[in-house]
């Protein structure tokens, strides 16, 4: 998804029968990893939105600890 001028993926991986892992990927790669699983990947994807949505994108773009990634 592009939320302004940033790209986030968001990443719904089943761990188990009914345990769903939540990631949300920027565009560097770097990951923000829910600790607990959801049932479903549909509430997953809604539990990012709704972070997103209340958090803001700077929250998942931000570099603190990455900055080596921005060295090429």
């Amino acid at each position: 998804m592009i939320v302004g001028s940033e790209r986030l993926e968001i990443v719904a991986s089943e761990i188990a029968e009914a345990h769903w892992q939540l990631a949300v990927r920027n565009s560097l790669g770097v990951c923000s990893v829910w600790v607990e699983s959801f049932k479903t990947p549909e509430i997953a994807i809604d539990a990012a939105l709704n972070a997103i949505e209340s958090e803001g994108v700077e929250e998942f773009v931000s570099v603190e600890g990455f900055e080596y990634l921005l060295d090429e």
